[in-house]
């Protein structure tokens, strides 16, 4: 159980960030502290398909405290925005009701016929919490280093230079979406580290670099303690791909987690892929999505 109290970072002015139950537009500054209350199990679906075909237990009603809208923050590469189509599960890209998705700052009808962890994530949290209205904000940038998110120069020298525009512009898009709405900002889906497992150099900074990442998204967000929730990447290591150093990735990942109490490890080796056997499929972002949901539900109790 975590109660994570919002305040905005001095360093943008007009916006408005996802706070708790207050906020500040300029003159005044305001704050909220989320009070979270217990939950009854969540049923853990054992595929894909028994996914499709049953509901989870559902939680708890939330009392009148704790039933602002969830914001989601969502990003990181590839395999976060989505190579996978929908093409075999159409009905899918239904957003389900109660659930609002912006991608690339924009608001979206429909989960579109591309699609990454939102997918199963949504349908999870929906089903899980259906009295609750879910916000998710997701940017997210095929092949780019843990660098390119940095909001300040935390890998130096790295060979496809610092890219930190794309965090402040997240964390922007987050800020527009709330505008004064009262909100919680529930937590941070990271799915990335493919484009840190190609160097030597890249690979070795990336614990650093991802604790310094996931601290800079509390901070800006306001909420210093929230669920930071990430994937296991597992890229190929055969047949002369370039990934020669996803063990020291990985290892860093699994370091992180038992460092901070926040945040969770999103297990991903038995989810399938497509034939390049980097990117998830279809059925393998569903998974994603519900495995990313069921550690945040784990950590919510």
């Amino acid at each position: 159980m975590y109660s994570p109290t919002f305040h905005m970072a001095s360093s943008f002015f007009d916006f408005f960030l996802v706070p708790a139950s207050g906020w500040f537009n300029g003159d005044v500054m305001g704050y909220g502290i989320i009070k979270i209350i217990h939950h009854s199990a969540f049923m853990v679906l054992i595929s894909v398909c028994s996914f499709l075909a049953s509901s989870p237990t559902l939680l708890q009603a939330d009392d009148a405290e704790s039933s602002k809208p969830l914001i989601f923050v969502m990003s990181g590469q590839s395999n976060m925005d989505g190579r996978a189509s929908l093409s075999a599960h159409n009905e899918w890209a239904q957003i389900p009701a109660g659930v609002t998705f912006y991608n690339q700052g924009a608001k979206k009808e429909s989960f579109g016929l591309q699609f990454g962890p939102e997918v199963g994530f949504a349908r999870t949290l929906a089903q899980a919490m259906p009295n609750r209205e879910i916000i998710l904000v997701k940017r997210a940038k095929g092949g780019t280093a843990i660098s390119f998110w940095s909001p300040d120069k935390i890998s130096e020298g790295v060979a496809r230079g610092n890219m930190s525009p794309w965090f402040n512009l997240l964390i922007n898009e987050v800020r527009q979406v709330v505008g004064e709405k009262q909100v919680e900002i529930a937590g941070v889906l990271w799915m990335q580290g493919e484009g840190d497992c190609k160097m030597k150099r890249e690979a070795e900074e990336y614990g650093s670099c991802l604790a310094k990442l996931a601290a800079a998204f509390r901070k800006e967000l306001g909420a210093l303690e929230i669920p930071f929730i990430f994937g296991l990447v597992n890229p190929p290591t055969d047949g002369g791909q370039p990934y020669l150093f996803a063990e020291t990735v990985r290892k860093a990942q699994g370091d992180y987690e038992k460092t901070d109490a926040s945040s969770k490890l999103v297990m991903t080796d038995d989810i399938s892929k497509l034939k390049d056997k980097l990117h998830y499929d279809a059925d393998g972002q569903i998974e994603l999505g519900k495995r990313f949901a069921e550690a945040w539900l784990g950590m919510r109790k």
